[in-house]
């Protein structure tokens, strides 16, 4: 289970420190595999984006069918504004949750959520 995490921090660019090889062969492995996986996973996160994005369009479009707006039309802002609201709130109730359970200041909680999410990592 170890690796499973080591894999996806690498191809993830999370890089919190905690699990890092110690060997040379570890190492150049770990560097080949990130040179590899890195722009694989970023080929993968703009497929699924692109999915999501025509997905939600989709599902903006018809509702404001149904709410009765004569402009059906999903413009990059509607996009732009729904993604800001649904951040917000992953990231508050994140906050939230690691607060109440790990404990922490919410300032403390919403700033690992931040940092964990934008992938900055700070490790």
């Amino acid at each position: 289970m170890f690796h499973l995490t080591f894999i996806g921090t690498t191809d993830l660019i999370l890089g919190y420190g905690h699990s890092t090889p110690a060997t040379w062969g570890g190492k150049t492995f770990c560097m080949f595999y990130a040179l590899a996986g890195i722009p694989l996973g970023l080929v993968v996160f703009q497929s699924i984006g692109e999915r999501l994005n025509t997905f939600v369009a989709f599902v903006l479009k018809n509702l404001k069918k149904g709410v009765g707006m004569r402009n059906t039309e999903v413009s990059e802002t509607n996009l732009i504004c729904l993604i800001s609201i649904l951040s917000t709130v992953v990231m508050t109730t994140g906050a939230a949750a690691f607060s109440k359970y790990e404990r922490w200041d919410y300032f403390d909680s919403f700033y690992y959520c931040f940092i964990t999410l934008t992938t900055i990592g700070n490790g």
